[in-house]
């Protein structure tokens, strides 16, 4: 009997370690060295004349353009993508890592052909609480003139309450270095109201 109810937790205790070998890649995975992208987020980047990237930012074109938002958690259809404003209500979801995360979108239009590097950060009531950096990421054509970019799981250090001030950055830069920049002051909270 005992053999058996050992054999009967193996898949789940199997499955768990799987999903805690992600999450712990996931959280690790982020550099700390003054190269990486995360070093240059710093006030010189936050400028307090609006939230639009300038033509610089967006290749110089002019033509280019960047929206974020958010999804739903694992939806990636361009109807999931829900565009993201100054004052907006952004809900934070529980993550299977264990930790509160906001799940931010984006979709281009003439930008970023090839493979990009994309880095979000977050800030709570003025305090950085969550940073994450991802390389070599691709867009998907949504079909209605955008590219889209699903699913890019910010998480953040702890659960604030609804209507918490919130600011959200996204830069997107490249294989030649051309970045466009967005942010936003939000408000966000669970999602259910907590």
């Amino acid at each position: 009997m005992t053999a058996q109810r050992l054999h009967s937790y193996t898949p789940g205790v199997r499955r768990f370690s799987s999903l805690l070998c992600v999450a712990l890649l996931l959280v690790g995975c982020a550099p700390n060295d003054a190269s990486s992208p995360d070093a240059e987020l710093d006030a010189a980047q936050r400028s307090d004349s609006g939230s639009d990237a300038t033509d610089s930012e967006a290749g110089g074109t002019g033509a280019g353009e960047l929206q974020i938002g958010t999804n739903p958690a694992y939806e990636a259809m361009p109807q999931s993508f829900t565009p993201m404003s100054d004052g907006a209500e952004v809900p934070i979801t529980f993550g299977v890592q264990g930790s509160w995360m906001v799940v931010l979108a984006f979709r281009t239009r003439d930008m970023f052909e090839g493979q990009f590097d994309v880095v979000g950060e977050i800030t709570i009531d003025g305090v950085q609480a969550g940073r994450l950096w991802l390389e070599l990421q691709e867009t998907f054509p949504g079909g209605d003139g955008w590219d889209y970019y699903y699913n890019f799981f910010l998480a953040i250090d702890h659960e604030p309450a609804r209507g918490t001030p919130t600011h959200i950055l996204v830069r997107v830069t490249d294989e030649e270095g051309a970045t466009a920049q967005r942010e936003h002051d939000v408000l966000i909270g669970p999602a259910d109201g907590g």
